[in-house]
């Protein structure tokens, strides 16, 4: 068996516990009687903060670091976004065709870029008259790109 030893009395802080009842004197005075001392080894930390003062710990520092840079990253993300979609405008020489009856935009990319790959040449032709869909319509007049 261990033994324990308790070198001074525990006491509560001030204020927690019961207040010394003072014994009266014979004029009807009270006797002052000694306050209880605390434990050397037992504090009572008390820190005041002003209503408006905030504390992170490191756990809260790393939370909003990383905030921080998730916010960062979104804004880079929409401001080169937005850069590239206006760098993607370029300058492309064109002609203007119209169209005649029984044309198609595979057959005018065949005829426009005889060489080249008419599924590029028929995505180019859309983008560039800004079409939905592939139909043409008798004596409409299209964009196509130059020199292909």
């Amino acid at each position: 068996m261990s033994t324990l030893t308790i070198s001074a009395p525990i006491t509560a802080p001030r204020g927690l516990g019961r207040r010394p009842v003072a014994a009266s004197r014979p004029g009807g005075r009270a006797t002052p009687q000694p306050r209880p001392v605390a434990h050397p080894r037992v504090t009572v930390a008390t820190r005041r903060t002003s209503a408006g003062s905030l504390r992170l710990t490191g756990r809260g520092r790393v939370v909003a670091l990383l905030l921080l840079l998730v916010v960062g990253a979104v804004v880079s993300l929409a401001v080169t976004s937005s850069g590239a979609a206006s760098s993607a405008a370029q300058h492309v020489p064109v002609q203007y065709l119209t169209v005649a009856p029984g044309d198609t935009l595979w057959s005018i990319a065949g005829e426009v870029a005889p060489h080249a790959d008419p599924r590029d040449t028929v995505h180019e032709i859309r983008e560039l008259n800004a079409l939905d869909g592939s139909m043409l319509h008798v004596g409409q007049r299209i964009a196509v790109p130059l020199n292909r």
